[in-house]
């Protein structure tokens, strides 16, 4: 079910069995590719006339009015964080939505991801709350956390959300990916007709698109993802190749890159030069390779975390993963008192205690 679930989203397939669409279409909701499939059908059999098949696509009539609402969103946004000298680069789905996909609606996300130089961090949410974003309670530090979440209500799509980013991924371990300075230099000028964007250039997206599978999902293998790293791959040229590589050589996450493109081969067709593919492999041993383990447990992932920071750094992390900001902790446990602070902070370290020993 899964192959021939493939076979449709990308194209190569002449349609599907109306007897088994039930099925088909749970499946995609699963993987989130559901939106690609009623393109496909809409175009392969557009006689097709069961319940399931109309719910979708008056769900894609319904996203592509959400999309529109979405992108004029985030241009507003890009150009208010252009206008206060942040520089933003936007980057994974929202960007690929609109770069790799044949619309932007096909493509859905629940936010926006948006690059900033950690310099402008403070100028950059300055920026979005005055257009009207406000931050849920996150934990933040130098190293426990790398981004920043701004929320704005819509009538139309819920809620609008940016993620703010100063660093590609939270892991410290993945210090040498690409920083803000790099990516900006790298990135493609997208023209659209309410206004502009830059976002992460084609080999960078490719980085980015097989190391966030891993770093903050586990080594999922949902569909979207992977058809996000075949939709770039597949158009990659010569030297746009010969960058790939390098980036993930010297960010050292050349099997974690080589992992993402094997995947989305299995799934979606072989579109990788034997030259890259052997280059990935034959990069040497990575700290990063922890998270091609499987189901990586948090302990493992900060004690790889402590490890790459050394032993300051590292004292500095857990300090912050165990005491967060008291802000943080009164706005997470709902009381306005000081006093009660030494409980709540006692009663995260327990808690953090039994799942750990659960988990082992």
């Amino acid at each position: 079910m899964t192959r021939e679930l493939c076979a449709l989203v990308a194209g190569g397939a002449v349609g599907c069995d109306e007897a088994r669409l039930p099925e088909l279409l749970a499946l995609a909701r699963t993987h989130r590719v559901h939106l690609l499939l009623s393109q496909q059908l809409a175009r392969l059999q557009p006689s097709l006339m069961s319940t399931d098949v109309e719910a979708l696509r008056v769900e894609a009539r319904v996203e592509a009015l959400r999309d529109a609402v979405r992108v004029g969103e985030l241009l507003r946004v890009a150009a208010a964080l252009e206008s206060s000298g942040c520089d933003p680069v936007v980057f994974k789905g929202a960007a690929l939505a609109l770069t790799h996909y044949d619309e932007s609606r096909w493509r859905p996300r629940l936010d926006s991801d948006v690059i900033v130089d950690p310099g402008s961090r403070t100028r950059a949410a300055s920026t979005l709350a005055a257009l009207g974003y406000t931050r849920p309670p996150m934990t933040s530090g130098r190293y426990v956390m790398h981004q920043e979440m701004h929320v704005r209500p819509d009538p139309v799509v819920g809620e609008h959300v940016i993620d703010l980013h100063w660093k590609l991924a939270n892991p410290n371990l993945l210090a040498g990916l690409p920083g803000h300075a790099e990516l900006r230099a790298r990135a493609a000028r997208l023209l659209l007709p309410e206004g502009e964007l830059h976002v992460a250039s084609a080999p960078d997206a490719l980085v980015i698109g097989c190391v966030h599978r891993v770093a903050h999902h586990a080594g999922s293998a949902q569909l979207l993802w992977l058809y996000d790293i075949h939709l770039v791959a597949s158009r990659l040229t010569v030297a746009e190749w010969s960058r790939v590589t390098d980036i993930a050589e010297r960010a050292r996450v050349a099997a974690v890159v080589g992992r993402g493109l094997e995947l989305a081969a299995e799934a979606f067709g072989e579109c990788v030069p034997a030259t890259v593919r052997e280059a990935l492999q034959s990069a040497g041993r990575e700290a990063s390779a922890v998270f091609l383990r499987g189901h990586v447990r948090p302990l493992e992932r900060l004690r790889a975390d402590v490890t790459a920071l050394g032993t300051v750094g590292g004292a500095r992390l857990i300090a912050e993963h165990l005491f967060p900001p008291a802000s943080y902790m009164r706005e997470k446990y709902g009381f306005r008192s000081g006093a009660l602070l030494p409980l709540a902070y006692a009663r995260r370290i327990v808690a953090a205690a039994v799942r750990s020993s659960r988990r082992r």
